[in-house]
Parts: C-alpha cells; structure tokens; sequence
C-alpha cells in the first residue's frame, strides 16, 4: 500500500475508535498520537499488528498497552521498541508526530528499507536512535542537526550513501555515533569537531575519502576511533594527538601516507591507549625527529595491540627502551615493511605476547641473540603464543622441538629462512 493509503487506513479506524466510544472519550492530543503510531505499525507491517488493531478497534488497551510501546507514570510514551520483529516496509514521515516525550527508538535487526524520513530528529527529546541491521538507503538527512539531545546514532549494517552532512555537528550531545558498513563517501566534515561529548566513532568500512579534518582533535571525549576500511588520504593531522582519552584506534586499510607528526608520539599523548591499528596504509616510518620509533610510546604502558604492518616504515630496528614501555604488548605486528637493523632481545621480554609478525619486516635476527638463540627462549617466555611470523627474518638454525610446549599456536609462518627440522604436528590441534 502506498504511504497516503496507510494513512486513510489509520485515519479511519481512529475517527471510527471515536465513534464508537463518544467524542469525549479522547482527547485530541492521545488520538493524534494513536494515529501516528497506527501509520507506523502499518508502514512497518509488523507482526503484532493484528493484534494491536483489533484491541485499539474494541477499546481494550491504550497506546501504553501496545506491543513494543513503553510510558512513563503519567501514561506518556518514552519508548518504541521493535528489535528482532521481522518487521519489513519504510518509516513514515508520521513518526514526528509522536509525543516529543519519545526518548528512545530501537527498530533494529528488521528488514526495513528505504530513505529515513527527515521528520524522524523533529522528535527533540529523542536520546537514542537504533535502525542498525536493516536495509536503510539514500543519504542521512540534514535535519540530524535538529536533534540536539541525541546521545546514541546507530545506522550500522545499512546502505546508507551519499556524504555526512555538515549539520551533524549541531548534534551536539552524541556520544555514541556508530554508521559502520554503509555506503558513504567524501570527506568527513569538519563540524565534526564540534561534538565534544563524543566518546564512541565508528565510521568503518565505507567509501569515505580526503584527508582527516584537523578539528578531529576537538574530540577530547573520544574513547573508541574506528575508521578502517575506507579511502582516507593522509597525512595524519598532529591535532590527532589532542585525543588523550583515547582507548582503541584502528584506521587500518586506507591510503595514509607522508610522515607521522611527532608529537602523536610524544609526553602524554594517548596515555591511555590499548589498542592501535595503522597497518595495511602508505606510512613512512621518518617522523619530523628522525627514524619513527624515536619518540614512540613515551607513555604507552596500557597499550596491548600494536598493528604497523605493510606500511613503509623504515629505519633501525626497536630500541630496547621502547619495547620496555610496551610491557602489556598482547599484539605486535611489523610485518611487510623496510625496516633495518637485527631484531632486538627485547622482544623476549614481552611475556604477555599472544601474536607476534615481523615477517618481511625487513629485520634480521642473528643466530644467537644476546647469547640465547631465539626460537627456544621464545618458546620459554612467550608461552601464550597463538600466532607466530617470522618469515624471511633470517632466521637460523633447527626447529625446535619445544615448539610444540606452545599449546595455543594456531599459525606459524617460518617460510624463507635457514631453519632444519620440521614443524611439530601438535601445533594448531
């Protein structure tokens, strides 16, 4: 049915609900709400509407009694719930007609489909929107800015397109912006700074290009960075380095090129990051002072996955006094760079090791490494290894049998070395 059918649909058994029940039964107000919700359940054809129809029709509940509404003590709607219902169909312009009390919206997981209707940020008391996992379309509307007490934006898993609109930053009270697996591109606007409260991003795995705005550094809030697996350009804005807070950033599978600024690096910048992933871009391992790792990881105690391969990092291998600020190291990944230099005995030290890939790294190893020949230490001090890479690392010796005391390796790649011996079976069982 077309949208204006539903909405004579709705209209006709509000005006017969009145009729049925005396014209004072109702005020205008709850049945303009009834009406509205009406347009929604038949937009959506949700799987409860049979029953929530006949109940409205014989006057045997409110719109408070209907199936995935909730309202407060004074009978007004705060809440409209319909996650998982197999709901399927478009969201009416009509949904700003419900009570401005709407403070919440969560529709996700259906198969609902087409474009979002602008109307739906007129709701001005609307804290949380949900339409994740659905089939949404076309660009989101310019209205986002009206929706000042917005605190939760979740459009993932859709097919949004079209760009981020620049009235986004006037939703200033989002916390929570999550808009991954969609279809938008260029550039992420600039506006964007303007969300200070901003604590979660995650604009992954789209078509976004250009480079990232410097304003990006405003986000002072900001915990969780998700950017990877668009086509953003670099350089990386020292700005960046503003975002003290920040706990995970992974802006993996892009085009970042140049230098990285220094001052990413340096003081208390990312004190509290745990987990970085810059690997598969176009980075240069120079920063302004010198060779990359110079500066790196002055304050870094918490950090537990670093992810730097198939870059074009360059210059000498790990100084040890860096890998002694990485003591939490879970992950560390080098691999497919241009590097020089022989691998440190640091690495060694990093017992908390769960995955280490210097494959191709351009890192040699000797073959006894401060008076300990690598494979068997490793195997004594890294013992919650799950995945190994040391291919093309130069690498010598036999293979040892200890290898297989590592009851969690799942993955070794030893290709292109000198080593004897074989793998032992065990592994990866």
């Amino acid at each position: 049915p077309t949208s204006s059918k539903l909405d004579e649909e709705a209209l006709s058994w509000v005006v017969e609900k009145r009729l049925a029940e005396g014209e004072d039964s109702y005020d205008d107000e709850q049945l303009l709400l009834q009406y509205a919700l009406l347009t929604v359940y038949l937009s959506t054809a949700s799987k409860g509407m049979e029953f929530v129809i006949e109940n409205f029709i014989k006057g045997m509940s409110d719109e408070c009694d209907w199936h995935g509404v909730t309202c407060d003590g004074s009978k007004t709607i705060t809440n409209l719930d319909l996650p998982k219902e197999e709901l399927t169909g478009t969201i009416p312009p009509t949904i700003s007609l419900l009570s401005n009390s709407l403070s919440s919206i969560n529709l996700s997981e259906n198969s609902l489909f087409g474009s979002l209707p602008s109307e739906i940020f007129y709701l001005t008391n609307l804290s949380m929107l949900d339409l994740s996992h659905n089939s949404f379309s076309g660009g989101i509307p310019n209205t986002i800015g009206e929706a000042t007490n917005l605190a939760a934006l979740k459009l993932f898993d859709n097919k949004f397109s079209s760009t981020l609109p620049t009235e986004i930053g006037g939703a200033t009270s989002l916390k929570t912006m999550q808009i991954a697996n969609n279809k938008v591109s260029g550039s992420i606007p600039s506006e964007i700074g303007n969300l200070e409260t901003l604590e979660e991003l995650d604009l992954s795995h789209n078509a976004l290009s250009y480079e990232l705005p410097t304003e990006m550094g405003s986000l002072r809030s900001l915990t969780g960075l998700h950017l990877q697996s668009n086509r953003l350009l670099g350089p990386l804005p020292s700005e960046m380095g503003l975002m003290v807070n920040l706990i995970t950033w992974d802006m993996s599978h892009n085009h970042v090129f140049d230098k990285i600024p220094s001052n990413l690096w340096r003081g208390d910048s990312f004190r509290n990051l745990e987990s970085l992933d810059l690997s598969n871009n176009l980075l240069t391992g120079e920063s302004s002072g010198g060779y990359f790792f110079n500066d790196f990881g002055e304050s870094w105690e918490k950090l537990t996955s670093l992810r730097l391969g198939n870059n074009f990092f360059r210059g000498n291998s790990l100084p040890r006094r860096i890998l002694s600020n990485l003591r939490s190291l879970e992950v560390l990944d080098l691999s497919n760079n241009y590097f020089s230099g022989t691998v440190p005995d640091g690495v060694l030290d990093l017992t908390n090791l769960k995955a280490l890939s210097l494959g191709r790294s351009g890192m040699k190893f000797t073959y006894m490494t401060s008076s300990r020949q690598f494979l068997p230490y490793l195997v004594l001090e890294q013992p919650n290894l799950q995945e190994l890479d040391l291919a093309e690392c130069g690498v010598r010796g036999t293979i040892p049998t200890e290898l297989d005391l590592l009851s969690q390796l799942s993955r070794v790649d030893l290709g292109y070395n000198s080593l004897a011996g074989s793998i032992p079976t065990e592994i990866g069982m």
